[in-house]
């Protein structure tokens, strides 16, 4: 067995005497080392750890057999008997109005838009001077 022994260092600008020391003389035995020894048998396993974060939740499965269809239910009461006669519009093709409690003709006084509707030429000419009164911003190449 080998003995090492650390002597103390001084603390600068005078003798180790003049100031105590952190370091006292110590004394470590060094052994020499040999080789490895055989494995052991495996220890025990430690304290499970906490559980880690929640996944994603995985896609939807398919949907299963459909049931039986049940019986029919009863048959409701019967409902107030309708309005006929002088309150039924006419359905001669044309569109009514009701104007006084009676039903009034308004096809040419209505403007239909589930309909095309050709311009006159006045008006086509007045659509084509707008078009061509606006700044033409695609040719410039900015916006």
């Amino acid at each position: 067995m080998n003995d090492l022994t650390v002597k103390p260092q001084s603390w600068g600008g005078g003798s180790s005497t003049d100031r105590p020391s952190l370091l006292m003389p110590v004394s470590i035995p060094v052994r020499a080392v040999g080789p490895a020894g055989p494995k052991g048998p495996p220890g025990d396993r430690g304290p499970q750890g906490y559980p880690g974060p929640t996944g994603l939740p995985g896609p939807q499965g398919k949907a299963g057999p459909s049931g039986v269809v049940g019986p029919a239910g009863p048959q409701g009461p019967p409902g107030p008997p309708g309005s006929l006669g002088a309150d039924e519009a006419p359905i001669d093709g044309s569109t009514y109005a009701r104007q006084n409690g009676s039903w009034v003709s308004i096809s040419g006084a209505v403007v239909r838009y589930d309909t095309a509707q050709s311009l006159t030429g006045a008006q086509q000419a007045q659509a084509r001077a707008n078009i061509d009164a606006a700044p033409h911003y695609w040719d410039l190449g900015t916006f």
